[in-house]
């Protein structure tokens, strides 16, 4: 059983684990740490959400141990991971202090993930978004989930095309995956828009039971196309730069 379980109104991952062979790198492991304050000396930085034209829409503010304590943030977290409940491989009821757990135990002392806030033009959450698995040469998408209006119409396809670009210039990666339900429209249109293709559909089986619903993930059969399954998608930093030739290398962001 995976450790988890144990955090009462905390996610659950049920999929299998090590998608991706590998470890970050040390320069990796550099980068995700000082985002998140980890490290001595090291300040917590946003990475600006900008347009075609260059202009500042908003911010990716890392989710660190201050945004934890912060009782607003778990609270955010909470109420969006509920609201979308059915769209992940794991569904319960979500809590803060749960969803704070989480952060503390299992995110934010990672070398290999982090979590992002998306920030519209006036500081506001509108969302959040992130990464895991982070290896020497790929990673996945691993959420992108608009929580509240603002930023305008295009602002989640922008924060995806900035933590892309982020993950492809800064991390250096070179291929990046995702997962998404085959029923989920909405959310494959976005990643189309971006760059994603399909790789392949699994089969998934569904179990209910006192801690909620799980759909757990058999790589080893793909679905018809059609048929409900777990989609994987997949972008190579060549297709993306060519996509976005117009953004600019970012840096490691600007400090919050």
């Amino acid at each position: 059983m995976d450790s988890e379980w144990a955090i009462p109104g905390g996610p659950r991952w049920c999929e299998s684990r090590g998608r991706v062979d590998g470890v970050p790198s040390e320069i990796q492991r550099r980068i995700i740490r000082a985002l998140k304050g980890l490290d001595s000396g090291a300040e917590t930085e946003s990475i600006p959400i900008v347009d075609e034209t260059g202009k500042v829409l908003g911010a990716l503010r890392p989710i660190d141990a201050t945004s934890a304590e912060d009782d607003r943030v778990p609270g955010l977290l909470a109420v969006w991971r509920n609201s979308f409940a059915h769209r992940f491989l794991t569904q319960f009821e979500a809590t803060p202090r749960g969803m704070r757990e989480w952060l503390n135990t299992t995110v934010i002392p990672a070398d290999d993930r982090i979590l992002f806030l998306v920030l519209d033009g006036s500081g506001k959450p509108v969302g959040y978004c992130g990464t895991r698995e982070v290896t020497e040469h790929a990673a996945e998408l691993a959420v992108m989930v608009r929580g509240e209006s603002g930023g305008g119409r295009r602002m989640m396809l922008l924060a995806e095309v900035t933590l892309l670009n982020w993950m492809y210039n800064v991390l250096g990666v070179g291929s990046v995956w995702l997962q998404v339900f085959s029923d989920n429209q909405m959310a494959s249109m976005l990643h189309e828009m971006v760059g994603f293709a399909v790789s392949k559909t699994y089969r998934m089986t569904k179990t209910v039971d006192d801690r909620g619903t799980t759909y757990t993930v058999d790589r080893a059969c793909c679905v018809a196309p059609g048929e409900f399954g777990l989609t994987e998608m997949r972008l190579s930093r060549a297709e993306f730069s060519t996509r976005f030739g117009w953004l600019a290398l970012p840096s490691r962001g600007a400090k919050a």
